[in-house]
């Protein structure tokens, strides 16, 4: 939600000195969670982001993300990429560490959605991207984390899509959906040599005006083994936004099916209202309310009421 602010700063001491580019971007997020289950509230550095990039010829540009995340990612270099493709070519390539093109994740709430939370991927990748006109589209390969005694660059991905002014549109493959971040962190399906599970995501954003409507599916496309229990894990995420002046309106409803292993409620119902302070701050304020799954289906069966204040400010 924030806005960030670049600042171009020119190597000294080359005769065509490439320019440096600096963006930052912090989140501060305040949070009380009540309801059936046990009730707890939080003040936390939600995100800390410092980035570098910098166009380095006609053909490369050269990326550095850092991150940081209280009670979640210490400090670490979270992208970095060489980026290779000529002005006006509607191929390039970008080889690195780097988010995969699989799944949109877009949102105009404070919080994380379901989908981004099973889905999304970072690895070491090499990502072949064409975009011509309103159609874009990506093929990528990678070793990936999850098998760790298989040491072979053989996972692959695609996306294709249609971009305008209006209308987004995404269908994404990954031939490993086990390597994305929130299935990694359990190594879900090793325990049975389960090490290749294919997922999908197909994605649109509707813009009329002020108005915007967004949907997303995010599905396994085979049984997860091991500590999966079979499972088939799939989530949707619908939102509806509107921008008026400074402020942001965004109401969504997110549903997943067979993700009670990894701790996801079985739906969720926010709304939130975003405004900006000034050209680089941001406040947001976010209203949830969750369902677990039943106690038959490894959840709680606990409804809880979730309150989130976010702070961020760009730089």
């Amino acid at each position: 939600m924030a806005l960030l602010i670049a600042a171009a700063i020119p190597i000294v001491g080359h005769s065509e000195a490439p320019i440096l580019e600096f963006a930052g971007l912090v989140e501060i997020e305040a949070g009380v969670i009540s309801g059936d289950g046990p009730s707890s509230s939080d003040l936390v550095v939600s995100t800390v982001e410092f980035g570098v990039e910098s166009q380095l010829s006609d053909v490369a540009t050269a990326q550095v993300l850092f991150l940081y995340e209280e009670d979640g990612t210490p400090l670490e270099v979270d992208v970095a990429t060489l980026a290779l493709g000529y002005d006006g070519s509607p191929l390039s390539v970008v080889i690195g560490q780097d988010y995969l093109p699989f799944g949109a994740y877009q949102s105009a709430l404070v919080s994380d959605s379901f989908t981004l939370e099973l889905g999304e991927t970072r690895e070491t990748a090499a990502v072949l991207q064409y975009q011509q006109a309103d159609i874009i589209g990506a093929i990528y390969t990678f070793n990936g984390d999850q098998d760790e005694s298989d040491d072979h660059i053989q996972n692959i991905g695609a996306r294709v899509g249609f971009v305008n002014d209006m209308l987004e549109l995404s269908l994404d493959y990954t031939s490993n959906l086990l390597d994305s971040d929130g299935l990694q962190q359990g190594d879900y399906g090793l325990a049975t040599g389960t090490a290749a599970v294919a997922g999908a995501s197909v994605a649109g954003l509707l813009k009329l005006g002020t108005f915007s409507v967004y949907g997303e599916h995010l599905t396994a496309l085979n049984p997860i083994l091991g500590d999966g229990g079979g499972a088939e894990p799939a989530s949707s995420h619908v939102e509806l936004a509107m921008a008026s002046g400074d402020f942001v309106y965004a109401i969504g409803y997110e549903m997943s099916d067979e993700t009670a292993f990894l701790g996801l409620p079985e739906k969720r119902a926010r709304i939130s209202l975003s405004t900006s302070i000034d050209e680089t701050i941001w406040l947001g304020f976010e209203l949830g309310q969750s369902e677990d799954y039943s106690a038959a289906e490894g959840g709680s069966g606990d409804s809880n009421t979730q309150f989130i204040v976010q702070l961020a400010a760009g730089f």
